[in-house]
């Protein structure tokens, strides 16, 4: 058989490709209509549908001692966990490289940040459009109605749900309505925050700081009944709350099948704080997972009862293989006694029993919401073994295929949604570009299968101290560096601002272990963490606890035992005797003949009030800081009115402190917008880096 000449068989090639486009043109338009389609509806249940539903008694709220299960959730929730744990034995940095390769996402978020121009672009930001598009949560304004819009934005780092739902306004509403808005979430800034609960993201935050509520203890736990009363005082400045948006979750990496239970206790904060603060009409988005448990029925329930409709949406801009879906309630209609309900759920929000008695719950409904976790558990399915069986299979047609479908949703969202770019005038920071030029110090750090993390937690401790010791090694080898020409010394305010004017005290909850920090990467920090839990754990400290600091007056050192941070019972408690140690050290430095500098050895400056000092020491009591090798911070030629700045902080500090109440402490002395402008930051952050490494590696020597 003769060769077909090469104009034959591109002609051949160009038609077998036309008819494979054409074969999967139909199957592709119709997989690109489901994903803006993953909708639920609940139906009110009565013989017309009119029918309210109400709240069962109040004294049965939590009075029950068992948490009751639902047969057929728990069969769905079975056969969801058994295609979820297919996956333990996956790579995790592997299987999130392929997953989204495979994903419709990233040309979408492209164009918004590319073409439309949008401001602070990320996956909340499309999520949120399509929530307030798709369900009309900000209807047109009616001659003679109230044509302002108050929004409240819970759990809401970093920001994006605010941007996106500004967005919107600019341009559906124009000029027509005059939006407020302010936002809670957990403090980036309060390093007594776990890494796992919170998102650190601050680009937006630090712009906008006057718009979050931290609540009364600054740490931003929505969990905590003071923060809870300090959002609901807050919303009273505002004459009504039109939209409330939670989008709060919790690290589940380790234990993905038990999603729902590990963040269950957060949504019913989040949902008791929305349902305090809404206005007749107003309207609720909360982020979920699954609808297998109790917890999860139950609060289902208490929505059903308090909006006249209760949606569920998964957005096509949601990853389609996870469990996440939004809760969208219309139409808040605040049933009389609520507030008492509410109360009483918030004060047993951390109990393991049922908040709802299951023979209070009608059939009916509780038949729904089976209904309505089988068809997102058949999305979330169908998605999982998609990407399993093309994990490791190079299919051309595939490959065709998803370029075809990733185009196609693309415009698909931009033809549903018809997004266009507003004037740079009307964007929050306008001016200012939070999502470029920002160095990421914290990218994505997760590796190994879920199978060898669960393994590493049941290794005894000798196993345990080679593992760590030779993470330390890589971790030496691969060791950041962000602006290597940074230096401590370099200068971010304008010279003529005062040591007075500067002084910006901010207090709350004493934080007594470091769990987070701004001022280092955070796998190093989090590295630092698991060696100081490894050490402690496998050999239990000394009777004798060596003197924490001492002065070695012959070279002017002041010197932190590197071993006692392993010990401390409150690192508060240790940063407040540091400071006035420096205070009595500098005060003292003009009767020490012939020595015009403070060496301070082993300083860890892992909190805002630590990096606050000593920016405030290098500006307003030394004329020069430098780092010196072996972990040093050398201050040199002191100020003429140096000691009087000094003093004067000292007087304000001990004022601020005798203000706050038990288990409080000042916690910051400078804004925090001055310890993150200019090359400081990452001078900080290098020097870290270096001492937690070495520190470290002092814990983990002869162990």
């Amino acid at each position: 058989m003769g060769r077909k000449s090469p104009s034959r068989r591109r002609s051949f090639y160009r038609e077998r490709r036309n008819t494979v486009n054409h074969y999967q043109s139909e199957e592709i338009a119709r997989e690109v209509a489901d994903q803006f389609n993953k909708k639920f509806r609940f139906l009110r249940i009565g013989d017309d549908g009119d029918q309210d539903p109400v709240l069962p008694p109040l004294e049965s709220v939590f009075a029950s001692r068992t948490a009751y299960q639902v047969e057929s959730l728990q069969k769905v929730k079975t056969a969801l966990n058994k295609v979820k744990s297919r996956l333990n034995d996956f790579e995790i940095s592997d299987w999130h490289q392929h997953t989204r390769r495979r994903s419709s996402l990233q040309p979408i978020l492209s164009e918004l940040r590319n073409r439309i121009r949008a401001e602070f672009v990320t996956q909340a930001f499309a999520k949120l459009y399509e929530c307030v598009a798709t369900y009309e949560l900000v209807p047109p304004f009616s001659v003679g109605k109230h044509r302002e819009f108050y929004s409240v934005h819970l759990c809401e780092a970093p920001g994006a749900f605010i941007t996106g739902l500004n967005h919107y306004l600019k341009l559906n509403r124009g000029d027509e309505v005059k939006w407020r808005w302010f936002a809670n979430t957990l403090n980036p800034y309060y390093e007594g925050n776990c890494l796992g609960n919170m998102i650190a993201d601050d680009r937006f935050i630090l712009h906008t700081m006057d718009s979050w509520c931290f609540g009364a203890d600054y740490t931003g736990d929505i969990m905590r009944k003071e923060n809870l009363g300090e959002i609901v005082r807050r919303s009273k400045d505002f004459p009504m709350i039109n939209l409330v948006t939670a989008d709060g979750s919790i690290d589940c990496l380790d234990v993905p099948e038990a999603q729902e239970e590990h963040v269950s206790k957060l949504h019913l904060a989040e949902a008791v704080t929305a349902l305090k603060i809404l206005t007749t009409d107003g309207c609720f988005i909360l982020k979920m997972f699954t609808f297998f448990e109790h917890s999860s029925v139950d609060l289902l329930y208490l929505l059903y009862v308090c909006f006249r409709e209760l949606h569920v949406f998964k957005p096509a801009t949601s990853k389609p293989g996870n469990s996440e879906v939004y809760v969208i309630a219309k139409y808040f209609r605040k049933p009389d006694g609520l507030d008492a309900y509410l109360d009483r759920m918030f004060d047993n929000l951390h109990s393991e029993c049922s908040m709802f008695d299951l023979k209070d719950i009608p059939s009916a409904f509780v038949e729904q919401v089976k209904s309505c976790a089988e068809l997102f558990m058949m999305h979330q399915q169908e998605v999982i073994e998609h990407n399993i069986y093309y994990y490791h299979k190079n299919d051309t047609n595939e490959e065709e295929r998803l370029d075809i479908f990733r185009k196609k949703m693309c415009r698909k969202f931009f033809d549903k949604y018809n997004i266009k770019p507003i004037p740079r005038s009307e964007a929050i920071l306008h001016g200012v570009d939070v999502s470029s030029g920002v160095v990421n110090i914290n990218p994505r750090d997760n590796h190994g299968t879920y199978n060898e993390r669960s393994l590493l937690s049941l290794t005894n401790g000798d196993e345990r101290l080679t593992i760590l010791r030779n993470k330390l090694d890589a971790m030496y080898d691969n060791k950041p560096r962000f602006m290597p020409r940074a230096k401590l010394s370099d200068r971010s305010l304008p010279s003529s601002r005062s040591s007075l004017e500067i002084i910006q005290l901010s207090c709350g909850k004493s934080v007594r272990k470091i769990l987070s920090s701004k001022f280092v990467v955070f796998s190093y920090i989090r590295f630092l963490s698991e060696v100081i839990d490894t050490v402690t754990s496998i050999i239990p400290p000394g009777e004798d606890t060596p003197p924490l600091l001492t002065l070695d007056r012959s070279s002017y050192t002041l010197s932190i035992d590197i071993n006692v941070y392993a010990t401390m019972p409150s690192y508060d408690l240790f940063e407040k005797q540091l400071f006035l140690r420096l205070l009595e050290c500098i005060t003292d430095l003009p009767l020490q003949e012939g020595t015009d500098h403070l060496v301070v050895e082993n300083w860890l400056l892992l909190t805002q009030f630590c990096v606050g000092l000593v920016f405030f020491l290098k500006t307003y009591v030394f004329e020069h800081i430098e780092t010196v090798q072996g972990g040093k911070l050398r201050f040199s030629r002191l100020k003429p009115d140096g000691i009087d700045s000094l003093r004067y902080l000292n007087e304000t500090i001990q004022m601020e402190k005798n203000g706050c109440t038990e288990g409080k402490s000042v916690l910051g002395i400078v804004p925090a917008y001055v310890l993150f402008d200019g090359s400081f930051y990452y001078a900080v952050i290098n020097y870290n880096t270096d001492l937690c490494l070495h520190y470290c590696s002092v814990l983990l020597e002869d162990k």
